[in-house]
Parts: structure tokens; sequence; C-alpha cells
């Protein structure tokens, strides 16, 4: 019998201590998201089609930007049905960001077999460490330009 209840977000919220610009360079930047997740040929643009080089057995996975509202909120889809969502809130000079991965469909596998629910379980802790590897590569961003983070120059 196939499982029928869904499966939750995994969704993971920190206060950071860096301001909401930084944040914002490291999740919607090429750059920025190299150094906390994996290689990628990311654009922040609605609509942008772009890939993230991932180990075996994933390999090469194709995304779509969503949502960008910078420097606020971000979203896209990975792979065929997942979505990654970040939301930004500003905190006096610091940042809460709240990760959300959506889209576990408990009838599913990866390409690769692993069942739906067998994964979820595994990465429920495991978006933990992802967080922390995002939260320590703020520091090591260069300053930016507002094109590079999708926002208009004034």
């Amino acid at each position: 019998m196939e499982p029928t209840t869904p499966l939750p977000d995994i969704c993971k919220t920190r206060t950071l201590d860096d301001p909401i610009q930084k944040v914002w360079e490291a999740i919607a930047t090429k750059d920025g998201i190299a150094l906390w997740f994996v290689p990628n040929d990311f654009l922040p643009r609605q609509g942008h089609e772009f890939h993230v080089e991932m180990d075996e057995p994933q390999g090469r996975t194709a995304c779509k930007v969503t949502t960008i509202l910078p420097p606020a909120r971000l979203a896209y889809r990975v792979g065929e049905d997942w979505t990654w969502s970040f939301e930004l809130k500003e905190l006096d000079g610091r940042t809460e960001l709240t990760f959300r991965w959506s889209g576990w469909d408990p009838n599913k596998a990866t390409p690769f077999g692993m069942p739906y629910p067998t994964l979820h379980a595994h990465l429920v802790d495991g978006t933990n460490v992802l967080i922390k590897r995002l939260t320590r590569s703020i520091r090591k961003l260069p300053a930016s330009t507002p094109s590079e983070t999708g926002e208009e120059s004034r």
C-alpha cells in the first residue's frame, strides 16, 4: 500500500548576525551559492533556468527561478518536484533567514531510486549542515554590485 500522508516541508529558521544584503548575496548570486552549496550557473532573474552540479548519484540538476524579490524572497524549482525558498527579514542589522524545501510527495522516488520518505528522513537533520555552511559562507563573500544581486541601479 502506498503512503498517502503528505510529507511536511523541511523548514529551518535562523537569526544571523549579518546584514540582509550580505545574506542575499549568499543565496542569490552564482558565486554565493557555490560557496555553500555546489557549482551552478544561477542568474537572479525570474524564469531563469539554471543547473546545479551535484555529486553522484544526483549529478547535474535542472532548476528554475520562480520568485525573486530582492532582498526578501527567492524561490526556485530543484529538479521536477522540489522547491527551495528563502525568506529574509531585516532585524536591526541582523537577518532572519527561513529556508523551506517543499514538494515531498510520499509516493515518489529520486531518479537514482531513493524513496522520498527515506530521503526526507535523512534531510530533516541533514539540512542543518547545509544551513550551517550557508551561514559560514556569508563572511567569505566580497562586496557586490546591485546588478550581481538582482537589484536595479538607481
